[in-house]
């Protein structure tokens, strides 16, 4: 995480815990998914953590003192999550292909969404990148998209893999 002193890792269940590099010491624990936790990720400039489960929850924590700030019910359960914090919103992808969207102000209420079919496989690879604001994304099928982060409208799209 930000200065390389802590980790932040999950369990199948439902457990997030943030630890120490050095000692392996558990320092917070953000457990209140009822269910294995799909992904997290951490903004860049706010003190959240993001996390994603297979109960179909979006959770956002105080990076500092582990207390959940918000929890949000998705339409549908999300599997990645990726963050772009300058334009506070969230990417999150789907198991059945869908893409959405997530615009969140200071992670205390839900703005509004995006969603689209995106992909006509699992997605496996989520991340933008702040600079470009494009969305990567990829799925079992080896397809890669690159997408636009305001409206999510497709830019490119290759096929890296054969399954």
């Amino acid at each position: 995480c930000r200065d390389g002193t802590r980790v932040i890792c999950s369990s199948k269940d439902g457990s997030v815990g943030v630890h120490d590099v050095e000692s392996g010491t558990r320092l917070l624990a953000l457990d209140d998914h009822e269910d294995e936790v799909s992904d997290i990720a951490m903004s860049q400039y706010d003190p959240y953590v993001y996390t994603i489960g297979k109960d179909g929850a979006l959770k956002c924590w105080d990076y500092y003192t582990g207390e959940m700030v918000n929890s949000i019910m998705l339409e549908e359960p999300a599997n990645r999550i990726a963050c772009n914090p300058e334009n506070r919103a969230l990417i999150l992808s789907t198991a059945s292909g869908k893409l959405m969207k997530l615009d969140l102000k200071y992670c205390k209420t839900k703005v509004n969404s995006l969603n689209i079919d995106a992909h006509r496989s699992l997605i496996t690879c989520l991340t933008v990148n702040p600079k470009t604001l494009l969305i990567i994304s990829g799925d079992k099928g080896g397809d890669i998209q690159v997408r636009n982060f305001t409206d999510l409208s497709l830019g490119r799209s290759f096929i890296a893999h054969q399954e």
